[in-house]
């Protein structure tokens, strides 16, 4: 199994921030964070993942997590990374949202955990990086996305065995000004999605992981749909018009290797990919690969 792993790790490094492989944040905060082995204890993580989004767009995202201890059962994690874009329109980069949880224990014994979390995402910017004529660009090269959100939800573990569903509900239209007819008769920008004044649909995740443990290491299997719930909408022709296609599912499998050095610190590694994903993609977050390496340090 670990051979398998760094097999695809190095195979593949040739973008897991991803709705899942494109996730707008519910996923990986808290304890849906496959990751977490302790939602409640005080850690410390850097990473950093390789990404390839719409239209062959390859994403570098620095990742920093804090998470502290605040009660025997109850802590804050705060997150956020740092982008590098590069595709065929122009090469971006900037600050990612600013994405904060509170994960409380209900309930623990030898063989069960039931964890409660609720959080939200607070944009870094106004997601409308344009290029060097000025032009609006499409969303994968955006480092925000633009809006408030909130998120909840809750986490069991069996055993072997961790399931987790979560809510991400986002309050406004970001302020993305991405249109085909704004870049003209450009054949290249008329691939991209379009996305000016995007209101994002509502999302819903569930997560199904099966862990293998030895000594000083845990392999996860995990599947990861998320559907969006609404139609996503743009502002086109002095109104908001519905995307059809874009309430849909995205079905993502994950796989992730956790290896201890010690008591403290571990190394993290994880691949990413979707097996089924959603017509319309405004929001530019799919991501066709993800790639993670990292590490983790437990006070």
């Amino acid at each position: 199994m670990r051979v398998f792993v760094f097999i695809c790790f190095v195979t593949i490094s040739t973008y897991s921030f991803g709705q899942g492989c494109s996730d707008a944040g519910v996923c990986t905060s808290g304890s849906h964070n496959s990751f977490n082995e302790d939602p409640t204890s005080t850690s410390f993580s850097l990473g950093q993942s390789f990404e390839m989004g719409e239209e062959h767009v390859l994403i570098s995202s620095s990742i920093i997590q804090i998470q502290v201890k605040v009660s025997s059962k109850t802590s804050i994690s705060f997150k956020s990374n740092y982008f590098f874009v590069s595709g065929n329109l122009r090469n971006s980069s900037g600050l990612g949202d600013l994405t904060g949880n509170i994960t409380h224990k209900i309930f623990e014994n030898d063989n069960f955990k039931f964890y409660l979390n609720i959080g939200g995402k607070l944009p870094s910017n106004s997601s409308n990086k344009a290029n060097k004529e000025g032009l609006p660009l499409p969303m994968p090269y955006q480092s925000s996305l633009g809006t408030y959100d909130i998120m909840t939800g809750g986490s069991f573990y069996f055993e072997k065995w961790r399931f987790s569903a979560g809510y991400q509900h986002a309050f406004n239209n970001n302020n993305n000004g991405f249109l085909h007819s704004v870049w003209g008769n450009n054949e290249i920008a008329q691939e991209y999605f379009e996305s000016n004044l995007l209101k994002r649909g509502d999302d819903l995740m569930i997560r199904v992981e099966r862990l293998f443990k030895k000594e000083k290491s845990t392999f996860s299997i995990s599947i990861l749909p998320i559907y969006r719930i609404q139609k996503d909408e743009i502002w086109k022709n002095d109104a908001y018009i519905k995307l059809d296609g874009s309430n849909q599912l995205t079905i993502n499998l994950n796989l992730g290797l956790i290896k201890k050095v010690n008591d403290k610190l571990s190394i993290r590694f994880s691949y990413a990919n979707p097996i089924l994903w959603r017509e319309t993609r405004a929001d530019g977050l799919t991501r066709f690969f993800v790639v993670y390496g990292g590490i983790n340090y437990s006070f």
